[in-house]
C-alpha cells in the first residue's frame, strides 16, 4: 500500500483518556460508545478518536498508512515537549520510543497469549476447568482486549476476562477448578515490575 507514496508525514498524537475513565463519567462513555465489557472501554475510546482522526485527515488530502495506540510511560509524557524543542529545525520529530514501546506491548501479548494457552493445556490434563482470568488493570491500554483473547488462545468464550487491580508484581492470575473441584489459582509475574523492583 505504501508503494503509490513518495513521503510520510510521521505525527504522534497525544490523547488524555483519565476524565473519561473516572467513575462518573465511565457509565456514560460506555452508553455513547455501545461498550458493555470495561475490558472493551480503552480500545472502544481509541477506536471512537481514530475514526474522528482518520476522517479529518482524509478531509485534508492525506492517507493514513500506519497507525499504533498504546500508553504513554509517565516519562515521556514531561519531555515531550523538550523533545521537540530539541530538534533540528526542518526535520520531522520521530517517535524515538515507540519501538521500544512497540516491543514491550508485543512482550506483554506474548507472555498473556503463551500463559492461557498453557493453562488451558495443563488445567486440561488434570480433568480440571478454568473459571476466570484476571490480567492488570494498568496493562489495560497495551493488552489485546477479551475478544481477542478469546479467539488467539481458544479460551471458552463464556470464562471471563477481566481487567482489574492486581498486586505489584502481577500481570494475571488464573482462576481454575482442580479435578476434586478446589479452586486454584496461577499467577503470572509482570517481568515489567519485577525488573523495577
Amino acid at each position: 500500500m505504501a508503494n503509490k507514496y513518495t513521503h510520510a508525514l510521521n505525527v504522534a498524537i497525544g490523547l488524555d483518556i483519565t476524565s473519561l475513565l473516572s467513575p462518573a463519567n465511565i457509565p456514560g462513555v460506555k452508553k455513547y460508545l455501545h461498550v458493555e465489557n470495561d475490558a472493551d472501554l480503552v480500545g472502544a475510546i481509541a477506536q471512537d478518536k481514530y475514526s474522528k482522526l482518520e476522517q479529518a485527515i482524509r478531509e485534508a488530502g492525506f492517507d493514513i498508512i500506519d497507525a499504533d495506540f498504546g500508553k504513554l510511560p509517565v516519562a515521556d509524557n514531561n519531555s515531550i515537549d523538550a523533545a521537540q524543542t530539541n530538534k533540528p529545525e526542518g526535520n520531522i520529530p520521530e517517535a524515538e520510543e515507540k519501538p521500544a514501546e512497540t516491543e514491550v506491548k508485543e512482550d506483554i501479548n506474548t507472555t498473556i497469549v503463551d500463559e492461557i494457552k498453557r493453562a488451558i493445556k495443563d488445567v486440561a490434563n488434570f480433568n480440571g476447568e478454568i473459571s476466570a482470568i484476571n490480567i492488570n488493570g494498568e496493562q489495560v491500554a497495551d493488552v489485546h482486549n477479551a475478544d481477542e483473547l478469546h479467539k488467539m488462545t481458544g479460551l471458552p468464550e463464556d470464562v471471563p476476562i477481566n481487567f482489574e487491580e492486581l498486586d505489584t508484581g502481577e500481570l494475571m492470575v488464573i482462576t481454575y477448578l482442580d479435578a476434586k473441584q478446589d479452586l486454584k489459582f496461577r499467577f503470572v509475574d509482570d517481568k515489567e515490575k519485577m525488573e523495577d523492583k
